[in-house]
C-alpha cells in the first residue's frame, strides 16, 4: 500500500489535529517537514495552506477532508457515528472549532501569549482580553454538552473531539485557558481523558 504521508510545518494545530486521527486510526504516516509556505507548495493545495495529505499519487487538502479520508479508507475504530443524527453533530462540532474556537483559543489567546513571545513579538494584550469573553462563552457551551456526554458526538471517540479539544489543550497552557476551565468540571474530565490517551503523547508539539 503507498505510504501516508503529512505535508506541514512541524507546528501546527490542523497538523496535530491530522495526526491525532491518523494514531486513533492506527494508520502509518510520515510527516514531511515544509515550513516555508513558497509556490512551489501551491501543488498540494490552492491556497497554499497546510497541512496536505498525500497518499500514493492522491493529494487531500483540508484537514476535515483529510481526517473523512483516513477515517474511511484504513481499517481501525471507526471515528464518525453510524447515526445521521450523531454524524450530523459531530460535524456541527468541527465546524464550531474551524470557525469559532481556533480563531478565538489559537488566535486570540494562545498565539499572542505563547507563539509572539517565541517569535520575538510583543504580546498583544489586547487582543487576548477581547478574545476572553468569547472564550468563557465558548468553554460553557463545551461544558453544556459534555455535562451528559462522554464526549461530543455521543458515548464514542469521534473526529469532533479531536477537532475540538488541540485548541482546549493548547489553550489551557496559559492562565486565561486555566481561568476559563475553572468553572467547567466536565471540561476538564474529558481534556484529561484525551490527553491520556497514547495519540496525546504521539502527537506532541513543542511550543
Amino acid at each position: 500500500m503507498p505510504e501516508l504521508v503529512l505535508h506541514s510545518r512541524a507546528l501546527s494545530l490542523y497538523l496535530r489535529i491530522a495526526t491525532l486521527v491518523c494514531e486513533e486510526k492506527k494508520v502509518d504516516y510520515r510527516v514531511e517537514p515544509c515550513d516555508e509556505i513558497g509556490k512551489g507548495f501551491r501543488k498540494f493545495h490552492p491556497f497554499q495552506k497546510m497541512p496536505v495529505l498525500q497518499h500514493g499519487e492522491h493529494f487531500v487538502f483540508e484537514t476535515l477532508a483529510i481526517a473523512n479520508y483516513v477515517d474511511q479508507a484504513f481499517d481501525g475504530p471507526q471515528l464518525s457515528p453510524s447515526t445521521v443524527r450523531a454524524r450530523s453533530e459531530m460535524l456541527t462540532w468541527i465546524s464550531l472549532a474551524n470557525a469559532y474556537f481556533f480563531p478565538t483559543m489559537m488566535g486570540g489567546v494562545v498565539k499572542p501569549l505563547l507563539l509572539a513571545p517565541l517569535l520575538g513579538e510583543p504580546v498583544d494584550r489586547k487582543l487576548v482580553a477581547a478574545s476572553i469573553p468569547a472564550l468563557n462563552e465558548q468553554v460553557a457551551l463545551l461544558e453544556e454538552r459534555l455535562a451528559y456526554h462522554q464526549y461530543l458526538a455521543g458515548e464514542d471517540l469521534s473526529l469532533a473531539d479531536l477537532f475540538v479539544y488541540p485548541n482546549v489543550a493548547y489553550a489551557s497552557l496559559t492562565d486565561e485557558g486555566q481561568a476559563a476551565l475553572t468553572s467547567a468540571p466536565y471540561v476538564q474530565t474529558w481534556l484529561g481523558g484525551l490527553m491520556e490517551r497514547p495519540s496525546f503523547a504521539a502527537t506532541e508539539q513543542r511550543l
